[in-house]
């Protein structure tokens, strides 16, 4: 079984007979989006309209008690197909943001947590040709309540581009790259989790609601090397949320790609917004 020739398959599958899925990753090829310079660093600004509902979720713990989950499987729509990957159904995210853009969702409905790293560090091996993400649930996540990863196709994060030669591990500062990120490499599974339960012990805060640790993570495979890096955050939503701006950031924000759903902010948002926004959100 080639897990990665079964995903694309899927992606072809449900870009044909899924209406809605079909219509969103179309929209890809025609996104808008225009780069700024921060001077410490490149982001992107994406005006991505179907990711509205993800972006303005009421991710409040009353809300999401009187919604349905909509990765539960009895609850998803009937043209969604899945992949099953051990305790995971792996699904096509029908509000794509990039290429190849996957769900992971766990069997059961349990909460998000980071206790489930070592399931993120297999994923990404037998996953090589995806960069696998994963939200805390008071970092991005519009379904907290609902164990799960997310994938794109390697390469595409400004993260990834920003470090494509990184040798070894980092400790980066937001002095040097306006939030504050972590990169781990190893050849060994064991080992990358030494150093990453060394980071949630030292210097993780944990949400008080969820109890899920303050991060991003985004994790990929080359060549029997595991790179993980570890967005350190310390809010969920900046000031401007809902007031001057609907930019709610998770890992794909974190990573240099703003997501703007509405586009006047598209259109608005400059440098200094950018920067406001990551050093309110990250540590």
């Amino acid at each position: 079984m080639n897990l990665n020739t079964d995903i694309d398959k899927l992606l072809t599958q449900q870009t044909k007979e899924w209406d809605l899925a079909q219509e969103n990753f179309k929209s890809l090829e025609t996104i808008q989006e225009r780069e700024l310079n921060l001077g410490k660093c490149i982001v992107r600004i994406q005006y991505n309209s179907k990711r509205i509902k993800s972006t303005g979720a009421n991710v409040s713990k009353d809300a999401i008690k009187k919604r349905k989950c909509f990765l539960c499987s009895s609850n998803r729509p009937v043209a969604q197909r899945s992949i099953d990957y051990n305790d995971y159904d792996i699904l096509i995210n029908p509000f794509p943001i990039l290429k190849g853009h996957l769900t992971i969702a766990h069997k059961k409905h349990i909460p998000q947590s980071v206790d489930y790293y070592i399931d993120m560090f297999e994923l990404a091996r037998s996953l090589d040709s995806f960069t696998i993400l994963y939200n805390g649930a008071e970092c991005g996540a519009s379904a907290p309540d609902h164990l799960h990863f997310q994938a794109c196709k390697k390469g595409l994060t400004q993260t990834e581009i920003d470090f494509k030669n990184c040798v070894g591990d980092r400790n980066i500062s937001k002095a040097e790259y306006c939030r504050k990120l972590t990169i781990i490499k190893s050849r060994s599974i064991e080992d990358l989790s030494i150093k990453f339960k060394t980071i949630l012990s030292n210097s993780i805060e944990y949400s008080s609601i969820y109890k899920d640790a303050k991060l991003n993570l985004m994790c990929r495979y080359d060549e029997g090397e595991w790179t993980l890096y570890v967005f350190h955050r310390k809010a969920h939503r900046p000031s401007s949320y809902g007031v001057s701006y609907l930019v709610s950031p998770g890992l794909i924000d974190m990573s240099g790609i703003i997501i703007c759903p509405r586009e006047e902010d598209y259109l608005n948002l400059n440098e200094k917004d950018i920067i406001k926004i990551y050093d309110e959100v990250s540590e």
